[in-house]
């Protein structure tokens, strides 16, 4: 069933839009927030496809989900709402209404859904005026009587302010990071308006008095193209629904030494104040440890030392209950020892085999090679050092270098097998100058 835009929906807009810039009553919080969810692969996600590209006669298109034609003639303000899917990768391809099912594709995206949880796919204008495919994840689990609202600027419009009450409440844009805003408000009535200039003289919505319904999350997504005079907010509202129980049961840890030295750098490991891994060794790998959920103090010092002498090293490391966490002793770029610890992503790949490559070596920029082709450029800084993939389950060879013309061999071509249903996580650690530079290889189940 499709939902077009009109006065009703510019009024459900503007309501939803005022009760996001309510930050006296709850903070907006960042984009990709998301509430629980289940991995049981037999539970099937709910998806939401907003058509948001204004043309000719409405811009009508064919979309069609791994080949086959799901939603046909659907055109600009048209929602078809939580259509249910299998979880996993899905190819989603655009066409022109009428074409042939063989025609290339105006848009064209394989995207992965996860089971039991709700998703938005949206064709839209960039902020440069190009189409896009955007998919995001909806929070759908309850408010306990009070509302829920998302907003996504995905419009060809410059920066907009929201006024409420005449004060800027909320800035939004079309760029990654800035593009959506959420907040769980009281349900009230409020007097909203959006404007899309520094002074608020120019007005992209009008005030209005409106009420934002209880119990709901309703999402308002500002579509369309404003020096065109398309512009447009359309709404979508799902009911919630209660939470799923809170599994408060232990975490996994994998901790791995990465820091090369003389006789390979022995040191203890604690855990909050006890020895929990004597005599680590560079390059050992101490898998699937059960550690209750939390925040773990992490202390490593050299081989034998006192228990209450300083560190070498020391972290405070959250848990979260039933995550699989990596903890890695490892080189920064210029070469200090340093403790990182990053999740795991352990849900079902459903059949297919989930890659997860992580630079943290002194080493420079690399770029890794799949069947010769490259798939990611990783460096040890913030998140450009680990990159994800979901592939088909196969053997791949794979190689790393570290120069622009692929002259420099970090790590010579190797036949790797990514296993169905499996994790494969690749650490890169050691000293590229200093000849320690090496992979680490585990293997992980997924759920």
């Amino acid at each position: 069933m499709t939902n077009r835009s009109g006065w009703t929906a510019l009024q459900q807009g503007l309501a939803a839009l005022l009760a996001a810039m309510m930050l006296l009553v709850v903070p907006i919080t960042s984009a990709g927030a998301s509430d629980g969810y289940t991995t049981n692969s037999t539970k099937p996600t709910r998806v939401s496809v907003v058509h948001g590209i204004p043309g000719a006669g409405g811009f009508p298109v064919d979309i069609y989900v791994d080949g086959a034609a799901a939603l046909t003639n659907v055109v600009f303000g048209d929602v078809a709402s939580q259509i249910e899917l299998p979880a996993g990768n899905h190819q989603i391809d655009i066409r022109v209404a009428g074409s042939a099912a063989t025609s290339p594709a105006a848009i064209s995206k394989n995207l992965n859904f996860l089971s039991g949880a709700s998703y938005s796919v949206v064709a839209h204008l960039t902020e440069n005026g190009s189409p896009a495919l955007n998919k995001r994840r909806n929070a759908i689990f309850t408010t306990l009587g009070e509302g829920r609202v998302t907003v996504r600027h995905l419009a060809a419009a410059p920066t907009v302010d929201v006024l409420v009450n005449g004060s800027a409440a909320l800035t939004l844009s079309n760029s990654v990071g800035a593009r959506e805003g959420r907040a769980q408000v009281p349900a009230d009535t409020y007097r909203v308006s959006v404007v899309a200039d520094a002074d608020n003289s120019i007005v992209a919505l009008p005030p209005t008095d409106l009420e934002f319904a209880a119990d709901t999350n309703t999402i308002v997504y500002a579509v369309g193209d404003f020096a065109g005079g398309t512009f447009t907010p359309i709404v979508e509202v799902l009911d919630t629904r209660p939470a799923p129980p809170i599994n408060l049961g232990p975490g996994t840890v994998n901790v791995l030494h990465g820091i090369p030295a003389d006789n390979g750098l022995p040191v203890d490991i604690y855990v909050d104040g006890a020895l929990a891994l004597p005599g680590v060794t560079y390059g050992a790998l101490a898998a699937d440890i059960s550690v209750p959920a939390g925040l773990r103090q992490i202390d490593i010092r050299p081989a034998g030392a006192a228990s209450n002498s300083a560190p070498l090293l020391a972290q405070a490391v959250l848990v979260p209950s039933n995550a699989n966490v990596s903890i890695v002793a490892h080189l920064s770029e210029a070469g200090s020892p340093r403790i990182w610890a990053g999740r795991n992503q352990v849900s079902s790949t459903n059949g297919d085999a989930r890659v997860i490559v992580r630079h943290l070596a002194a080493a420079p920029t690399v770029d890794v090679l799949v069947n010769g082709n490259e798939t990611f450029t990783l460096a040890n800084v913030g998140r450009h050092r680990s990159g994800a993939a979901i592939v088909p389950a196969d053997t791949y060879r794979v190689s790393v270098v570290a120069d622009a013309d692929n002259s420099i061999v970090a790590l010579a071509p190797t036949d790797l097998e990514f296993a169905a249903d499996t994790v494969t996580v690749v650490y890169a650690i050691g000293d590229f100058a200093g000849g320690s530079f090496q992979p680490v290889v585990q293997v992980i189940p997924t759920r």
